[in-house]
C-alpha cells in the first residue's frame, strides 16, 4: 500500500479506546439533561480528540450532516477562529463566519455571478454588526436549530480588551441561546476554563464535561499501550508496526497520553521515512520530527493548570529527571518522568 494511503488511514483512524467511550457517556447524559437556552462545555487538554467527538456524536444523533431537505440545520458547526487584525478575536467575523455555517441566503452563500464572495463579503462588511446578529438569531429559528456548536472555542480569549471583554462574548452568546432556544455547545481546550469562571451569569446555566487524557497510572498505561497496537496494524503495510511498542515510553512523554499528538507523531515519523526512502520506521524518525523541549514544557503547563482548575485537590507531585534514563525493552516498565505533568486521573 502506499504510505501516503497509509498515513491518510492514520489520520482517520477512529479507536473506540476507554478515554473516548468515558467522555462520549458523559456528553450523551449532558445532552439529555441540557435545556434549551442552556450552555454544555465541553474541555480538555489540546489534541484529546474534542472536535471529533462532538462530530461524532451529532451525526448519530441526526444521521445527517448539513442541511435537510426541508431546509432545517438540526445543527451548526462554527469554528471559532482569530482572524482580525493583529490575530485578535472579531465577534463580527465570528458571526459571518456562522452565517455562511448556517447557509444564510444573503450573508452565507455565494451566487452564481459572485463565485470567489467578493460581492457577498463587501455586503457583510458593509452590514452593522448588529444587524447581522439579529440575522444569524433569525436563521437559527428558521433552520430550527437545536444544537450551536462552537469549536475551538478557547480563541474567543484573544479578543482586545483580554479576559473582561472575553467574558462578555461569553454572556453575549448565552444570550444568544436563550433568544434562539438552542443548546450552545462550546468545545475549547484548557485556557477556556480561565474566562468561564468570570462569567457567573454563564456559570448558572452551565454543563460541564471533560474529555480526559491518558495518565501515568497502571490501567491508563495499559490502554495507552493497546492503542498504540492498533496503530501498529494499520501501519503494517509499509513497516514494521511493533515499531510503536519499543517507542511506547517516548510517545507517552511527548504527547502527554493525548491520542491526537500521539497520532501526529506517528503521521509525521511516517512521513519522514517516505521522503527519505527508509523501508523501515525507526527511533530516529521519531526523534528529528518531535517537538522541541520549550514547545513540551508549553503544552504540560497548559495541561497542568486546566487540570487544577478542574480539580482543586490535584496532586502537586513533580517528578524530576535524574541523570541518564537506563532504555528498557517493556514499554513503562518504569513511568515517563521528563516533564512535570500531572500523575492522577481526572474525569
Amino acid at each position: 500500500m502506499d504510505i501516503k494511503k497509509v498515513i491518510k488511514v492514520v489520520k482517520n483512524l477512529r479507536i473506540n479506546h476507554s478515554k473516548w467511550i468515558i467522555a462520549y457517556k458523559d456528553i450523551q447524559a449532558a445532552l439529555i439533561a441540557c435545556m434549551p437556552g442552556e450552555v454544555l462545555l465541553i474541555t480538555g487538554a489540546s489534541r484529546v480528540g474534542k472536535s471529533k467527538l462532538i462530530q461524532e456524536i451529532m451525526r448519530i444523533l441526526f444521521d445527517h450532516v448539513g442541511m435537510k431537505d426541508d431546509g432545517s440545520m438540526p445543527y451548526v458547526f462554527v469554528p471559532a477562529a482569530n482572524c482580525s487584525v493583529n490575530g485578535s478575536f472579531s465577534t463580527k467575523a465570528f458571526i459571518l463566519r456562522a452565517l455562511e455555517a448556517i447557509e444564510h441566503p444573503m450573508y452565507g452563500e455565494c451566487r452564481p455571478s459572485d463565485e470567489w464572495g467578493a460581492l457577498r463579503f463587501t455586503r457583510s462588511q458593509k452590514t452593522p454588526e448588529g444587524v447581522l446578529r439579529l440575522s444569524l438569531e433569525r436563521a437559527l429559528v428558521l433552520r430550527k436549530t437545536k444544537y450551536l456548536v462552537i469549536d475551538e472555542a478557547q480563541h474567543f480569549r484573544y479578543v482586545k480588551g483580554g479576559d473582561k471583554n472575553a467574558a462578555a462574548i461569553l454572556d453575549s452568546w448565552k444570550t444568544l441561546a436563550e433568544s434562539t432556544g438552542v443548546v450552545l455547545i462550546l468545545v475549547g481546550a484548557y485556557p477556556i476554563l480561565n474566562v468561564i469562571k468570570q462569567s457567573p451569569h454563564l456559570l448558572g446555566r452551565l454543563h460541564q464535561t471533560h474529555f480526559p487524557r491518558y495518565y501515568k497510572t497502571e490501567n491508563d498505561l495499559a490502554a495507552y499501550t493497546g492503542i498504540l497496537q492498533e496503530y501498529g496494524k494499520e501501519i503494517a503495510n509499509v513497516c514494521d508496526g511493533s515499531v510503536l511498542m519499543s517507542e511506547a515510553e517516548s510517545l507517552y512523554d511527548k504527547s502527554f497520553g493525548c491520542i491526537g499528538l500521539t497520532n501526529k507523531y506517528i503521521r509525521d515519523a511516517l512521513s519522514l521515512m517516505s521522503v527519505k526512502g527508509d523501508s523501515e520506521l525507526t527511533k530516529d524518525h521519531f526523534i528529528f520530527t518531535a517537538a522541541n523541549d520549550g514547545f513540551l514544557e508549553s503544552i504540560a503547563s497548559e495541561i497542568y493548570e486546566g487540570e487544577k482548575i478542574l480539580r482543586s485537590s490535584v496532586p502537586s507531585k513533580i517528578i524530576k529527571l535524574k541523570g541518564k534514563k537506563k532504555s528498557s525493552r517493556v514499554p513503562f516498565e518504569k513511568l515517563p518522568r521528563r516533564y512535570a505533568v500531572l500523575e492522577s486521573g481526572i474525569r
